[in-house]
Formats: C-alpha cells, structure tokens, sequence
C-alpha cells in the first residue's frame, strides 16, 4: 500500500519499514518485495548484494518470484558476474513452480540460447504458457510488439500451438498478424 500510494500517501520509506518487519517473521513475499526495494534503490540506498541476499534467503523458502528475480540478476549482473546457466537454471526453478515471468524469461532464453541450447519449440512451449498464466509483460512482447523481437523459427512454433489447440488457422508463417495477435490475446485473457 505505502510503496504504491495505494488508500494512504505513497511513502517509500514506511513501505520498507513494513516489507522488513514481515521478512523478518518469514514471509516470503515481504522478502522479495524488501529485495525489489533494494534493488532499485526505493526508501533505501540501492545494494545489489542485500537485495540478493534477500531473494535468495525467499527462494530458498520455495518462492517461485524470488527465483526468477535471482535469475534477472544473473541474467544481467546485477550484483553478480553475468551467467547465463546460472540465469536459466534459477528461470527453469521459478518456471516449474508456476511463475509466469519465469516461464516468458525461460522461454526468452531458449530464444537466443542463452544458458540453454537455442530450441524454438522449447521457447514457444515457455512463451505459450507464461500467457497461460498471466504474464503481462510477455503477453506485451507477443501481442503489443507482435513478437518482433523472437526469432522467426520461434514465431513459426508458437503459431503451431495455437494452431493444434484450434485457436488458428492457417499457415504456421512467422508473421504475427490479427488472427494470430487475436489468438494470443484470448490465452492471455483466459488466464485472467
């Protein structure tokens, strides 16, 4: 509430005081969401090795969120020496635990083979399935951005999916057009 301004005055400040004192009980969302707060720098000096520290000790306790922040960080050496195994290891954990982002990140991995042998039907099986479970940011990439930024095998594979569920038609060609952008929409709301 405090982080966001959401019914009380946006205070960065109070909003760190709270996360801590449920970390500090165990909660492991007040964990990952004391983690994110350091990591920015929002209410507290930014410190990459704290905000590790703490999506470590939630991942740790089985939260799925904090795996796939882990991943993030190795992914972009944040804190750490970038690892591109270690990034999908920490997505793959996050993914099979049901984290929507993780699943997109994973799926994003398999893309471009990083940390993981390039595989477009592995990434279209990841991609497809953070839709599934509500991830508006992947959802944005495939639909917004028309997919644009995965490679054409990878585009080829999803619409492959969509059409051996029976939500396309017609050729498997790369181009995200409306149908294909209609279908995916329709997954992505599905799950909301």
């Amino acid at each position: 509430m405090y982080e966001r301004g959401t019914g009380v005055s946006k205070d960065a400040a109070e909003a760190v005081h709270l996360y801590r004192k449920a970390a500090d009980l165990g909660d492991t969302r007040g964990m990952v969401s004391l983690g994110l707060m350091y990591e920015q720098g929002t209410g507290v000096s930014k410190d990459a090795a704290e905000a590790l520290r703490l999506y470590r000790k939630a991942a740790d306790l089985g939260e799925a969120r904090a795996m796939n922040n882990v991943g993030v960080m190795y992914e972009k050496g944040i804190g750490v020496s970038k690892d591109a195994e270690e990034a999908a290891r920490w997505y793959r954990k996050a993914a099979d635990l049901g984290d929507a982002l993780a699943m997109g990140n994973l799926g994003n991995r398999y893309d471009v083979g990083s940390g993981v042998p390039t595989d477009a039907a592995e990434a279209a099986h990841w991609l497809v399935r953070s839709l599934e479970n509500g991830s508006k940011y992947h959802k944005d990439a495939m639909v917004t951005e028309k997919g644009k930024q995965y490679r054409k095998q990878t585009r080829i594979e999803i619409q492959k999916t969509l059409i051996e569920r029976g939500l396309l038609s017609g050729p498997a060609d790369g181009s995200f057009g409306q149908k294909t952008i209609a279908a995916l929409d329709k997954i992505y709301k599905s799950s909301q």
